[in-house]
């Protein structure tokens, strides 16, 4: 069977993505690729929106087809405020419009880390973590697990980030120099690259960088991402990580979820295994599109939707990990057999005595 006869309900795509294939009212990829004009809804978050289309092409070029129409995706909101100034002073300025326009994702963040806690992190790390993410700890220890943050994780409490890094098993092995971002060493991982957030999946990082390249500054922010060989700089430090985080979350790059799911007080699921994953909403008339199922937390938590692997970046083979593995990329999409369904033996009949 050729890509083009490749049926829509046979993709194994993400959640989002099968609700926008669901609502194009196509059968198979070819009606897909046919199309004048896909326009990815307005009311979506950035950033998800970009995953989407991202997940979208991906999907196309590995069936050898090509989509000659136009994708639109939804265009970022302009930031009408900005943080500066000290730690301290540029939250104030973030929790104040959290409070009035994201009341459910200011309660997300976790009361402040004693200055007991903090030094014990550090001796456990066997490092000295810069002032400016020190202070932030005071005031707020981190997030619950599923909180949206800069990228794909939320922020770790301090006391986890230890065992963070213990479980992250890359080597200082070369990567091409194209893929690190300026100042950062061109290496699959370094021991001084500091977790300190996490997405659901346990394969995406944001890193403190204490051991940055020339130009580069202690303390910098970059992005480690266990399945992709990018090492990208995110912030020159974590005061202006928080600028960046705020700026997302005005413009939609940072995606809160429904009103209804920002309003729903959270439980901390850090300490969590495994809970029943939500289902996708019911499909409109359009076939059903298989999705993947979305990591969730404690029963009272909104589930996360599953992030979409970016399609840029080159990829590098599976590190081991005791984390939870990764699900394998999606692939040209056969349709997985479905299981027979086991029919219970019939009980014998009773014969009926005789009449004498």
């Amino acid at each position: 069977m050729s890509g083009r006869d490749t049926r829509i309900d046979d993709l194994d795509v993400s959640v989002r993505s099968a609700e926008l294939l669901q609502s194009l009212g196509v059968t198979t990829v070819g009606q897909l690729v046919a199309l004048p004009r896909i326009e990815i809804p307005s009311d979506w978050p950035v950033k998800t929106a970009r995953l989407v289309a991202a997940e979208l092409s991906e999907l196309i070029n590995e069936l050898g087809l090509a989509f000659e129409g136009e994708l639109v995706v939804p265009a970022p909101i302009p930031a009408a405020l900005t943080a500066t100034g000290t730690v301290a002073e540029r939250w104030a300025t973030i929790s104040k419009w959290l409070a009035e326009n994201r009341p459910g994702a200011l309660s997300q963040f976790n009361p402040g880390a004693t200055a007991d806690e903090i030094a014990a992190a550090e001796a456990k790390l066997g490092v000295t973590l810069p002032d400016d993410y020190k202070q932030f700890m005071a005031i707020h220890d981190g997030q619950d697990e599923f909180a949206p943050f800069v990228e794909l994780g939320a922020l770790l409490p301090i006391g986890k980030i230890a065992d963070a890094r213990q479980n992250i098993y890359g080597e200082e092995t070369p990567i091409d120099t194209d893929l690190a971002g300026p100042g950062v060493r061109a290496i699959d991982y370094s021991n001084n690259w500091i977790p300190i957030s996490r997405s659901a999946r346990n394969r995406d990082y944001l890193c403190i960088d204490l051991d940055p390249a020339a130009g580069g500054t202690r303390g910098q922010i970059i992005e480690y991402i266990v399945d992709f060989n990018g090492r990208k700089l995110v912030a020159k430090s974590f005061t202006e990580l928080l600028a960046k985080y705020f700026e997302q979350a005005q413009t939609g790059e940072i995606d809160f979820g429904t009103p209804d799911e920002d309003s729903e007080e959270l439980d901390d699921g850090w300490d969590v295994e495994e809970a029943p994953a939500a289902a996708p909403p019911p499909a409109p008339k359009a076939p059903a599109v298989k999705a993947k199922a979305a990591p969730a937390g404690k029963a009272k938590a909104v589930a996360k939707k599953k992030p979409v692997a970016k399609a840029a970046a080159k990829r590098k083979p599976v590190a081991k990990a005791k984390a939870k593995p990764a699900a394998k990329k999606k692939s040209a999409v056969k349709a997985k057999p479905a299981a027979k369904k086991k029919v219970a033996p019939k009980a014998a009949a009773k014969k009926k005595p005789k009449k004498k």
